[in-house]
């Protein structure tokens, strides 16, 4: 092939390649969206009260960091409950690529005594509709976790936490964690339509003072995913009729080299 033919070549293929990369590319269209932390706490001795709670939610779909940490402290007469209530989240809603990690923790202490009380909860909620414009390919991977310890015969609270994918228009559950504790990764098609994907983690406990032990209480509930959307490249009509195209121009192009005289030739 001669130098001019080999330049008239990457010509002819650059709209083609343009075309195949458009249709490749990701079309996540984001269409509502509900992120939010909470929490509160609360402790008591000897009928003295102390409570706390907040909570932050997203406004828009911009990323969303936020972290709320009520504290309850109450002390009376040699006595001291203390309960914490933590709820964070950070996440990010991208055009091919959504990721979301979420925490729920509730921590209480007593000294010993018979007259203490307190109580803890958190949440860490997400949960994203959008639609996909093309045929795409999707990877979702991630975990949930809890992690309870308790000390002095103090009860465990209750740990919740769960990933759910679905697709909306059909009314399927495409994947739901089983159990608190398990990591995932799952992949597929999905067709032009509505999605959703939702997570959360939870963690709600109380807890009373005992004579003579001190009792402490600490729980975690969590989540972490990243769905990857990809579009899944697919000719366009017009494709297939610009490398025709191409090919003919470049045989033409060689055929007209071939028929000129070379110089210097008798």
């Amino acid at each position: 092939m001669t130098r001019g033919s080999t330049s008239i070549l990457p010509a002819m293929l650059c709209p083609i390649l343009a075309l195949l990369a458009q249709n490749a590319a990701a079309a996540v269209i984001p269409v509502f969206q509900d992120r939010s932390v909470a929490a509160s706490a609360s402790a008591s001795v000897f009928g003295l009260n102390d409570s706390d709670g907040d909570s932050a939610a997203a406004a828009d779909f911009t990323p969303f960091v936020a972290t709320v940490d009520p504290l309850a402290v109450t002390a009376a007469e040699g006595q001291v409950a203390v309960a914490q209530g933590v709820g964070q989240q950070d996440s990010t809603l991208g055009g091919s690529s959504i990721a979301a990690k979420g925490e729920a923790s509730v921590a209480m202490s007593f000294t010993a005594g018979a007259n203490g009380s307190a109580s803890a909860d958190a949440a860490s909620l997400f949960e994203f509709l959008f639609t996909v414009s093309s045929v795409s390919n999707f990877l979702l991977a991630g975990n949930v976790d809890t992690v309870a310890i308790v000390t002095g015969g103090a009860a465990i609270p209750l740990l919740l936490n769960d990933v759910t994918f679905e697709d909306v228009d059909a009314s399927v559950v495409l994947f739901q964690t089983l159990t608190n504790d398990q990591a995932f990764s799952i992949s597929g098609l999905l067709q032009p339509g509505s999605y959703r994907i939702s997570a959360s983690a939870q963690v709600a406990g109380d807890g009373a003072s005992a004579a003579g032990t001190a009792r402490t209480i600490s729980a975690v509930s969590s989540y972490e995913f990243t769905l990857d959307v990809t579009g899944v490249p697919v000719p366009e009509p017009a494709a297939p009729a610009l490398l025709l195209l191409g090919l003919a121009g470049l045989a033409l192009t060689r055929s007209a080299r071939a028929m000129r005289p070379r110089s210097g030739a008798r």
